[in-house]
């Protein structure tokens, strides 16, 4: 998995240049739109310094996974239930990766075998809070089971 120390220094808009996607100040037209206004926002902050809040709707939004899931991983390690709208918002961020993207992640056998991992332990230590929205056990659970089937060989071209 990629370092994360490496990376948590890196910010939204260097990734940019680093994965040839350059995205640029909005557009006078977009500022009226609370996701692009979002990201303008966030586009210089350290991903260390990124809430957990912009985490999760950068998961949500499909934005860099190779660098933001070994932070996400991170925080998960450090609390199970992260999250600041409510209590597992991140894990139910990361459930919702589909397939077809986690297959794109470069280092993905690495994250989902840590992240599977982390789930697992929290489920074993029976740490994940009853307050989470929808059943936290059942929400670990179906991660585990959609992560466990992803094609264990990369389909991705960018491997």
């Amino acid at each position: 998995m990629i370092n994360t120390k490496l990376i948590s220094d890196l910010t939204l808009e260097k990734i940019e240049h680093l994965e040839n996607r350059l995205y640029g100040p909005i557009a006078d037209e977009q500022k009226q739109f609370p996701l692009p206004r979002w990201y303008d926002s966030i586009r210089k902050i350290p991903i260390k310094d990124l809430s957990i809040e912009d985490i999760c709707k950068l998961c949500r939004q499909k934005f860099f996974f190779d660098y933001i899931l070994p932070i996400a991983i991170e925080l998960l390690t450090k609390d199970p239930n992260a999250g600041e709208l409510y209590k597992g918002e991140l894990l139910n961020a990361i459930k919702q990766i589909s397939n077809e993207d986690w297959n794109m992640i470069k280092d993905y056998k690495s994250i989902t075998s840590k992240l599977r991992e982390l789930i697992q332990t929290a489920l074993e230590n029976d740490i994940l809070s009853n307050e989470i929205i929808g059943d936290a056990k059942d929400i670990a659970l179906e991660t585990i089971t959609r992560l466990e089937k992803i094609p264990r060989s990369a389909k991705s071209s960018l491997t």
